[in-house]
């Protein structure tokens, strides 16, 4: 996936480039403030748009970091209270403890008897 990032950024930096070296020509006059006397300044095309797309990518680009580092945080902490509450409700080893039993309280042999389940009076009458 970082290959795939790294291939889109270069192929965006190489399309700006282009479009700046081909747009690079006589400048043109960029008002700030229309007026009798405008304010303003003379600079190529290329630059022009290349300065503005900054200026219209860089706020959502600042707030996309921000809601991922938002996001980033609230995970690291949910997982870390997870933690926390699987480390508090670890059983103590000691509190539950039960000592152990030697025999099995009843054996199936015993219940079944020797008849394979039937009772003495049923017989083995197959």
């Amino acid at each position: 996936m970082q290959i795939l990032r790294t291939l889109i950024w270069i192929l965006v930096t190489v399309f700006v480039a282009v479009f700046v070296l081909i747009n690079y020509g006589e400048p043109q006059r960029v008002k700030i403030w229309p007026s009798a006397d405008p304010v303003g300044f003379d600079w190529p095309v290329g630059v022009i748009a290349l300065a503005f797309w900054l200026l219209g990518v860089i706020p959502f680009w600042i707030y996309h970091r921000g809601v991922k580092w938002s996001l980033n945080r609230r995970i690291r902490s949910l997982e870390n209270s997870m933690k926390s509450n699987a480390l508090s409700r670890r059983p103590d080893p000691e509190l539950n403890s039960t000592p152990p039993v030697d025999e099995p309280a009843d054996k199936p042999a015993e219940k079944l008897g020797e008849t394979g389940g039937l009772s003495p009076e049923e017989g083995s009458t197959r």
